[in-house]
């Protein structure tokens, strides 16, 4: 669980824009979705966030197939950590920590988030 102390939105949005998007070289799709899911759970403090892909298409404004892919990539290059996924679509996920230091995260490497 997330500790309930203070997010600092400017610095975690600035880890993502000068750390993340060059080290994970993310196209703007994936930049779009990693964004409107990072607004949805690490800076609401939520550690993980159940959502569909056609709320998040809607939600990015864009459709179903990009941002079913992007969710993918993401997962690949270890930005995100699937948790669970079902028919129905709606698949758990956890975002990795603000640790941008590194290309894949260590809790998605070692699957504790």
């Amino acid at each position: 669980m997330m500790k309930n102390k203070k997010l600092n939105a400017t610095q975690i949005w600035k880890q993502f824009e000068d750390i993340v998007v060059p080290r994970l070289r993310l196209n703007i799709v994936d930049r779009a979705v990693y964004s409107h899911l990072l607004r949805h759970s690490r800076l609401e403090g939520k550690v993980r966030l159940q959502f569909s892909i056609p709320w998040l298409a809607r939600a990015a404004r864009l459709t179903s197939n990009p941002v079913r892919h992007s969710v993918r990539r993401l997962v690949e290059h270890g930005a995100l950590r699937l948790v669970e996924r079902s028919k129905v679509g709606h698949p758990p996920i956890g975002l990795c920590r603000s640790n941008f230091g590194s290309a894949r995260c260590s809790c998605c490497r070692d699957g504790s988030n």
